[in-house]
């Protein structure tokens, strides 16, 4: 218990000290006016977010992201566990504009979707909307991710969108990947009106 509480106040630590510096360099201008930084400030946000990043596929690869079995009564505690534990880390993780940082966590997130299905939509619709504007609605994997968990939510976690805020973070989800061109999303969200019939 020692060991994995002091790694969770490591990465507790990192995350904080690396989203100090960006907020540090962005004072007063948008991460959109990026290119227009110094070649320094470039370099030590690009040094922040590779933390941030790291910390970010650590958590995903701990909840199960990439397993080559789901099964094991024990292995799910043990996740379930991490995940409360380590929740107010993937909190700040999900508001992160990178969209490499977004597809590691929500792939870490849809193992534990289970756990807590309110919850982890609401972690991964603030993940799509933090990082549609670094692009991540463009993705063909995000489209892929972002469909698939879709469909799983409406087949096994319908309740879920009885929730008028989780309901909005679906709508909005797909609007985004809907609105990037996606074909899939697209039909999902026509689906919508279909399926709540």
């Amino acid at each position: 218990h020692l060991v994995r509480q002091k790694a969770l106040d490591f990465y507790s630590q990192a995350l904080a000290l690396a989203f100090s510096r960006v907020d540090a360099i962005a004072a007063g201008r948008g991460l959109q006016t990026f290119g227009d930084w110094s070649e320094d400030d470039q370099a030590s946000v690009r040094a922040a977010y590779d933390v941030v990043g790291e910390v970010c596929l650590r958590l995903s690869f701990s909840l199960g992201a990439h397993a080559q079995s789901m099964a094991g009564a024990g292995l799910m505690i043990a996740r379930e566990r991490l995940y409360w534990e380590a929740e107010p880390l993937l909190d700040q993780l999900t508001d992160t504009p990178s969209p490499k940082i977004a597809h590691d966590l929500i792939e870490g997130l849809q193992t534990v979707i289970a756990v807590d299905p309110p919850g982890v939509f609401a972690k991964i619709a603030r993940c799509v909307r933090a990082s549609a504007r670094g692009g991540y609605a463009f993705e063909s994997l995000a489209a892929t991710l972002i469909v698939g968990i879709v469909e799983r939510y409406l087949a096994e976690h319908r309740d879920v969108f009885a929730n008028a805020e989780r309901l909005n973070d679906l709508v909005d989800t797909l609007d985004i990947f809907a609105r990037a061109g996606w074909p899939e999303a697209q039909a999902l969200t026509f689906r919508l009106a279909e399926i709540w019939r």
